[in-house]
């Protein structure tokens, strides 16, 4: 692949360009057939687990990686050789059990500052963003998580002080002011 792109990067005639091209082609195709083949032989064997989905990540960012280089040095679609790896992460997403590993994972994410940062890494293990718009339930852990993590991040702080033996306490607060609020109330009904 690196050698398609230094030869795309050369100045040179365009005939010559495609002759190299036309050279290389060959051994890259096996390469990478030979690639992808040991990938997808890779997919029967993933559990049907958290581990499982994250194999499959991991294997799809692979894939797409040589998929996307051959169809843009060689013009060679690969992605159909991806159709058992997408199989088997169906299966896996749709399995309630993995679902239920994915919320508890998420919900056992540290609370604090930088919370939402790591729920962002814990589930980007497993799915990306846009794997996860395509998938409504996990796509509502995660928002979930995301808002939990947020909520837990506020620190909230008591600045008060004692109060002096001449102010008023808590207590007494709502009682001195819940006569004159209601008396002024009255006050507003009698004059509409």
């Amino acid at each position: 692949m690196r050698l398609a792109e230094r030869i795309a990067d050369e100045d040179i005639l365009p005939d010559a360009r495609q002759g190299q091209q036309d050279r290389i082609a060959p051994p890259a195709l096996r390469t990478s057939d030979e690639y992808v083949t040991a990938l997808i032989a890779e997919v029967d064997a993933l559990p049907v687990s958290l581990q499982g989905l994250a194999d499959a990540r991991r294997i799809g960012a692979s894939l797409a990686l040589i998929v996307d280089a051959m169809r843009a040095r060689f013009g060679v679609d690969l992605l159909p050789r991806g159709q058992p790896l997408h199989l088997r992460r169906a299966m896996i997403v749709g399995d309630p059990a993995v679902l239920g590993a994915f919320r508890q994972l998420l919900a056992d994410v540290p609370s604090g500052r930088g919370a939402k940062g790591a729920v962002r890494a814990a589930a980007s293990q497993y799915l990306d963003e846009a794997a996860m718009q395509c998938l409504p339930d996990y796509a509502a852990v995660y928002e979930a998580a995301l808002e939990e993590a947020e909520l837990h991040a506020i620190t909230i702080t008591d600045n008060s002080r004692d109060p002096g033996p001449d102010e008023p306490t808590r207590g007494y607060r709502p009682l001195r002011a819940g006569p004159r609020a209601r008396g002024e109330r009255d006050d507003l009904a009698d004059r509409g």
